[in-house]
This record gives structure tokens, sequence and C-alpha cells, in this order.
């Protein structure tokens, strides 16, 4: 079933233990993680990233991802959350498809405008009632790379 984070998270502090969080890109991938977490009896966090949202669309994926938690999750407490959203119209359509938590990336802007878009965002989602978070600093990508240029 899907749920809010808030109510996975709240159940693993109390309960204390670990929460696995893993991405998605179709209907196989989707399947394996709910299978996974019927096994375990765990909740799980299933993860879209900003390249999914490119290839099969906000629509088609949130849809496999209810459907598949509603018929095969079995009293699992599923969350959806948006990893890497690179942009603010993507962090837009995804709060507007279900996703209970996002993460804004806009760690190739420079700094002042990654904490603009990342304020966006955040005021965004937490008007909607959906948790967020940000990537602030930059990611070191390749050797040679300077992490804050």
């Amino acid at each position: 079933m899907l749920v809010h984070i808030k109510e996975i998270i709240k159940k693993t502090k109390k309960e204390k233990y670990a929460l696995g969080a893993f991405n998605t890109f179709n209907l196989e991938i989707t399947l394996g993680i709910v299978q996974g977490a019927i096994q375990s009896q765990a909740p799980v966090i299933i993860q879209v990233s900003e390249a999914t949202l490119g290839y099969a669309g906000v629509k088609a994926i949130t849809h496999i991802v209810q459907t598949v938690a509603k018929n095969q999750a079995n009293n699992i407490p599923i969350a959806l959350h948006l990893d890497h959203g690179k942009t603010f119209s993507s962090i837009v359509e995804c709060i507007e498809a279900g996703f209970s938590s996002i993460m804004i990336d806009a760690s190739d802007l420079p700094f002042d405008e990654n904490i603009m878009v990342t304020k966006k965002a955040v005021e965004y989602a937490h008007r909607h009632g959906v948790w967020a978070q940000g990537e602030l600093g930059r990611v070191v990508k390749e050797e040679g790379d300077r992490a804050f240029n």
C-alpha cells in the first residue's frame, strides 16, 4: 500500500530498524522491489530518478508504483520519492502525481542559484505536505572534478 513517507519514518524510528530505498525504472524493477519488501515484511521507499521521468514519464511510472503497491504489497507500506530531481518543474509534476517526498539536486548550478532553486522547491513541497531535501554542495563525479568551482 502506498503511504506518506512520514508514516514509514515514524515506524522505523519507533522500532529502530533500517529502511531501504531503491530506484525503479519500470514494471519489472518495481515488482522486484516490492517482492523483496514482501519477503522481508519490511516497508520500503521506491525512488524515481530524473532520468526515469524522461524515459517513462511521471504519470506512467507513478501508476506502475501505485498499482503494484495496491495489488501486490499485502499491507507492506511503500513510499514514493523523487531522487535527485533536477528541475523545479519535475518537483511540481511529482508532487502533483502523489509523491510524498522529493529531493532537489540543483548542484550543477552556481551555489547561489542552487540555494534559490532549492528554497523554491522546498517551499512548494511543504505547502503540499511533501517532505523535501536538497543537494546544496557539489558531488565530485569524476577524477579531477573540483567540488566547489
